[in-house]
């Protein structure tokens, strides 16, 4: 058992001064510092387009609007890691890495315009004193809220050697927190009308009223058969920008395409168009 370890020992030795014969310069490098780690920040700004025709059921006898494409303004924010293929000074392919939260509302609207309508006229006592046919204004709204957490992992590659115009390919797997509507039937004109609706109907179709009668809030609350995973794809183009302290900043534009539906029972994409900015920095350890 000895006799093998040191035959072992041997060998290791032996090899380690070959090693060292064959560049008489070699040297143990107490100098070397490993590949920086690019770490950083992403916000940006979320364009976001809502896919979707939804059908409202209305058990007042009101209108029964379809609301369709319904868009609105959101944003992002987060953390991003950048690990680079080969050699650094001249790589043109990487990974980037993104923990995200994003939001992705919508608003729809249908109506707005002036209807002939028969109102009754009530005094004080609340008793009926009048009926007329009068011009008034209704609009039908609906809104979503609709946010995520996300990870992303982009493939990135630079096509254009020396320069740091960079295209992006970045499946998305989004973790839904918010998914919530209100749909809402709303008197705009005239001004000192209000809906007359009774408790007992009220009460039967879970409807409420508000601002002062002159709204029924319809539907409130979670979207029906909500799913809690968004799936998407995102394509887009960035470009690398070098400023002093050793930061880089990155402007880039995606579009950004959800797969899957957000509701199971219709045909609901949640789309957008993406403008932001990720700022990193190496950092060696």
């Amino acid at each position: 058992m000895k006799r093998s370890i040191i035959i072992v020992l041997g060998l290791l030795l032996i090899s380690i001064t070959g090693s060292f014969a064959q560049d008489p310069n070699s040297s143990i490098d107490l100098d070397y510092v490993s590949d920086p780690v690019f770490l950083g920040v992403t916000f940006g700004y979320n364009r976001v387009m809502h896919s979707v025709s939804l059908p409202s059921s209305d058990d007042l006898g009101m209108m029964c609007p379809k609301f369709e494409n319904g868009s609105s303004n959101g944003f992002w924010a987060g953390i991003t890691y950048e690990q680079f293929f080969g050699d650094l000074s001249n790589s043109r392919q990487s990974l980037i890495f993104r923990a995200l939260y994003s939001t992705y509302p919508a608003y729809m609207e249908v109506g707005g315009e002036d209807l002939p309508t028969q109102v009754r006229i009530y005094n004080n006592q609340n008793e009926l004193i009048d009926q007329r046919v009068i011009w008034t204004s209704v609009v039908n709204t609906y809104s979503v809220k609709y946010s995520v957490a996300s990870l992303e992992i982009s493939y990135k590659i630079k096509p254009i050697e020396g320069i740091n115009l960079g295209i992006t390919v970045t499946p998305t797997l989004d973790y839904v927190l918010q998914k919530t509507r209100d749909q809402r039937f709303e008197l705009l004109t005239p001004d000192n009308a209000q809906f007359n609706i009774t408790q007992a109907v009220l009460d039967s179709s879970h409807f409420t009223l508000t601002n002062n009668n002159r709204t029924v809030i319809i539907k409130q609350g979670d979207i029906d058969g909500a799913n809690s995973i968004r799936v998407g794809l995102k394509v887009g183009l960035q470009y690398e920008i070098n400023i002093p302290g050793g930061f880089y900043i990155v402007p880039a534009v995606y579009y950004n395409f959800g797969i899957t539906n957000v509701a199971a029972n219709n045909d609901w994409r949640v789309n957008a168009l993406q403008i932001g900015i990720d700022i990193r920095k190496p950092i060696r350890f």
